[in-house]
């Protein structure tokens, strides 16, 4: 009776073992993909920083644009007010490109 009880016992641990091994495979397998999971991770939050690093230089470059472009226009509400003043008035100066060309405004009354 004691052999049939042993063999018994070692039965149910020979199961128990295989039973944790097959947790133990299952687990392993469970971290390889969360370590994949966690690569992929990695890499979008890479690409979202370059991403963001991207439309901070837009923006730079926006502003930039939105500069010279207020410039501009406080530059063209000078001669338009020139203009308004004066009648008839000859607008000639130098730029960073070279002369600019003579110009006539005639403004009718």
């Amino acid at each position: 009776m004691t052999d049939n009880l042993e063999n018994s016992v070692l039965e149910h641990l020979r199961s128990l073992r295989a039973g944790q091994d097959r947790i133990e495979t299952g687990l392993k397998e469970v971290k390889q993909r969360l370590a994949g999971v966690e690569s992929g991770i990695a890499g979008l939050r890479r690409d979202n920083l370059g991403a963001q690093e991207d439309v901070y230089r837009q923006q730079t470059v926006i502003d930039a644009i939105q500069e010279r472009l207020q410039r501009i226009e406080k530059t063209f509400g000078v001669i338009v007010a020139i203009v308004r003043v004066h009648g008839t008035t000859v607008y000639r100066s130098k730029t960073r490109y070279g002369p600019r060309p003579e110009v006539s405004f005639t403004v009718s009354r």
